[in-house]
């Protein structure tokens, strides 16, 4: 097992955790698909990179998007601080 299934395991198995999703989701769209992809020796590995590294940028921009439209949405419902409920952390 090299180092980029292990990585690629991690980030799965923290997929449900929001916040680990998105560091690990954005640490291997960076730095693991930037840095393989000029070594073009293999070109399945390349394809494969390519296919999860996007899958993890969507995860990351829907990631963003759930926590932005949970804000704006206690913002919107709740005027008010004092009624607002405890936001999620």
């Amino acid at each position: 097992m090299n180092i980029y299934t292990l990585f690629c395991a991690m980030a799965l198995f923290s997929g449900s955790i929001g916040t680990v999703s998105l560091i690990m989701g954005s640490l291997y769209f960076s730095n693991v698909l930037i840095l393989e992809l000029p070594s073009g020796y293999r070109s399945m590995d390349s394809i494969a990179l390519i296919l999860t590294g996007i899958a993890y940028f969507g995860l990351f921009i829907y990631s963003v998007l759930q926590i932005l439209k949970e804000r704006l949405w206690v913002t919107k419902q709740f005027p008010s601080v004092e009624m607002r409920p405890l936001l999620k952390n």
